[in-house]
């Protein structure tokens, strides 16, 4: 017990511990070693606690400025559904009674009214008094108005009655009239003047039940309760502009939206003229036109409108019942060629017994006859059904469909044949392709602009890891179109000089500028190159494609893609389809756009790349081009290649992995180094169009 005692006489516990020298058994060394408890200012500097209100005032800036982060990050869409969400709360807990809310608060808590206390009672059934008088005064106000319709037969039959005591009475009688206007005059007036009394009750009673539903209403933030006051005084001027009349006064202001209101409105706007679903019904109102004149052309004496299209339909379920007529005759054709085979040989089996009968002497023509009935009486309704002429592809209507798993994406540098290749795939499946960004496309009628979703697309574009598209999704596979680096940084270099897909540069500015080029051409062949590499690096099934294998076999290598993309074994609708809609036109004309002019490999033959040029940027990119097929493009005459096809015009790369690739998430290609500033390139060519070059304008730009 002493050993104890010692050990916390000398406090070496306590110090650490002061709560344990508090519960000592011993007060006297307690109380007389509390230096402890006087060092314990590192308790009693608790004040540290004490400190720690700023560091609750720190957490309370610290929220705030989060709340701030947080509205920087919000969209303009979102933040307007945010308020429009407030206002309809508010509207819902203003506009119903106290019971309605009742009633609404069990289903939604939030609309759920605070109990009303014994003021806000009594007021609520003074409220209900006044409401009842003013219905009252209503009825007698209607009552009074019916009476004075009825007025004219009463006088008629009162001065009929009081003619024969007109005659006996004379001069008194007129005295009494005299008297009766004037009482009627006092009547009237008081009957006016109780009017405008009870109309003013009405008002009020109407004003004071706003002010009792918005008091009895659940508490919104700041900005909701400015609403609240903003509009409760437009309803408290409303009010009393019915009570006085209206007012004509021409010199009054014209009432005008404000700055947040306009925001908003031009935002909606934007989003609906951006949206998908409304660019495609705006695509397909289009292509209905442009059928109408096709079919007007074709035969102008007979045509009628009604047989172009079904009517008292959307244009989605005008798609919808012409891919279903499509998909009939299809199976009517093919089921035409089955009996055709069938009668065929039939008939070659008539034939054979034909001719022994003959050697026989025993020749039937007419049971022939009867077997050749038979043939077409055994033959379906079905085939026999008649189906309108084909259309062509431009005149046909496209359509969203789900998919069942993960998209597949469209992946390429940019400037290589993606919307070509959108567009081949559009006509043939007649289904929307989508896109993790917004390339300005709209305009050449791939709508499918920002929509990446499963239940809208089933292929879609990407430009990823040479860029960040938007929103991050998961991927099955891939196809990658290439297309050799000369020609496609040529081109992209037309593209952002230009910010046209169609429009090039002159010879004259190419070699003007020719320096610029070459600064452009050494970063991004290493974009290029890094670009195709991760692609070939990754576990999920690929098919590589190339740029210029589409320009040249293009029914081949869109039966390819579509048996990669949509995973189908038997091809004998789609080549139909690829026989109809791609080999009836020339490749020129099967884009979204024309094309610039010029062919394979024709960026070397302008001058544009110097020799010095090539020697530097083909270094590092051997292997890849190899990977490709281009390594006879290494050598800078495109006269003597002869770039021949791929294997089967495209090569499978079977997968591995067993969970879909998630893309626009993280890492790109293209990095600090590698970033051309095109705002001053364009200052510098003195482009049209060109933007500041401060820094704000080129971090935005970056």
């Amino acid at each position: 017990m002493k050993r104890n005692r010692g050990r916390v006489g000398r406090g070496a516990v306590v110090a650490a511990d002061p709560s344990f020298g508090r519960g000592s058994w011993q007060p006297h060394q307690q109380q007389g070693r509390g230096r402890h408890q006087g060092r314990g200012r590192q308790q009693g500097r608790g004040r540290q606690q004490g400190r720690g209100r700023q560091q609750g005032r720190g957490r309370q800036q610290q929220l705030v400025a989060q709340q701030q982060q947080r509205r920087r990050v919000m969209s303009p869409q979102a933040a307007y559904m945010v308020y429009f969400n407030r206002y309809i709360s508010w509207k819902i807990a203003t506009c119903l009674t106290q019971d309605d809310l009742k009633s609404l608060g069990q289903i939604f808590p939030k609309f759920k009214p605070k109990e009303l206390t014994p003021e806000q009672k009594k007021m609520m059934e003074e409220r209900q008094k006044k409401i009842l008088e003013a219905r009252k005064n209503q009825a007698h106000v209607a009552e009074q108005a019916e009476k004075k319709e009825e007025e004219p037969k009463l006088d008629g039959d009162i001065k009929e009655g009081t003619s024969a005591k007109e005659d006996e009475t004379g001069k008194g009688t007129q005295i009494d009239c005299k008297s009766d206007g004037a009482n009627d005059e006092e009547k009237s007036a008081s009957f006016k003047k109780s009017g405008e009394d009870k109309q003013e009750d009405a008002v009020v009673a109407n004003r004071e039940n706003d002010e009792e539903a918005t008091a009895s209403s659940p508490p919104l933030d700041s900005a909701t309760e400015v609403e609240q006051e903003s509009v409760a005084g437009k309803d408290d001027e409303k009010l009393s502009s019915e009570a006085t009349g209206p007012k004509d006064d021409p010199s009054a202001p014209v009432k005008t939206m404000t700055a947040a209101q306009k925001s908003a409105q031009e935002a909606q706007i934007a989003l609906n003229m951006n949206d998908p679903h409304t660019l495609l019904a705006r695509l397909n109102t289009k292509r209905l036109f442009r059928r109408i004149k096709h079919l007007r052309k074709q035969d102008a004496d007979n045509f009628d409108v009604d047989t172009a299209y079904a009517k008292n339909k959307t244009t989605e379920q005008i798609a919808t019942h012409e891919w279903e007529l499509i998909l009939a005759q299809t199976k009517q054709k093919l089921m035409k060629d089955f009996y055709e085979k069938e009668y065929k040989s039939k008939m070659a089996e008539a034939e054979v017994l034909r001719a022994e009968r003959e050697e026989k002497g025993e020749a039937d023509d007419e049971g022939n006859g009867e077997e050749e009935d038979g043939l077409e009486d055994d033959m379906p309704e079905f085939l026999k059904q008649k189906f309108p002429p084909p259309l062509p592809s431009k005149c046909e209507l496209l359509m969203f469909s789900p998919c069942p798993r993960a998209v597949a994406v469209l992946a390429s540098y940019p400037r290589s044949g993606n919307s070509l290749l959108r567009t081949l795939y559009e006509r043939t499946t007649l289904r929307v392709t989508g896109s993790d960004m917004r390339g300005g496309l709209q305009k050449h009628d791939l709508v499918g602009e920002a929509a990446t979703q499963t239940n809208c697309v089933q292929f879609v574009k990407t430009h990823y890891p040479e860029r960040m598209g938007t929103p991050p999704f998961r991927v099955n596979r891939a196809v990658l179109l290439v297309r050799n680096p000369y020609d496609a940084m040529e081109s992209y270099f037309n593209l952002m000089t230009t910010n046209t897909h169609t429009s090039s540069l002159s010879e004259e500015e190419r070699k003007k500028h020719s320096k610029i080029f070459a600064e452009m051409a050494k970063k991004e062949i290493l974009v290029w190159r890094d670009f195709h590499e991760y692609w070939l690096n990754q576990k999920i099934p690929l098919l590589v494609i190339r740029y210029e294998d589409l320009i040249r076999y293009t029914d081949k290598v869109i039966a390819k893609v579509l048996k990669f993309v949509l995973e189908v074994k038997d091809m004998t609708f789609f080549e139909d389809r690829i026989d109809r809609c791609i080999r009836e036109e020339q490749i020129e004309r099967l884009g979204s756009y024309k094309p610039r002019s010029g062919g394979i490999g024709k960026s070397l033959t302008k001058g544009v790349y110097s020799p010095e040029l090539l020697q530097e940027i083909n270094v590092g990119i051997i292997n890849t081009m190899e990977k490709f097929g281009y390594d006879e493009m290494l050598v800078p005459n495109p006269s003597e290649w002869k770039v021949e096809p791929m294997d089967e015009y495209g090569v499978f790369i079977p997968g591995t992995a067993k969970e879909p690739l998630v893309i626009n998430q993280k890492g790109l290609v293209r990095g600090a180094k590698r970033h051309t500033n095109w705002n001053l390139v364009k200052q510098q060519m003195g482009m049209k169009g060109a933007k500041c070059t401060c820094q704000n304008c080129v971090r935005g730009s970056r």
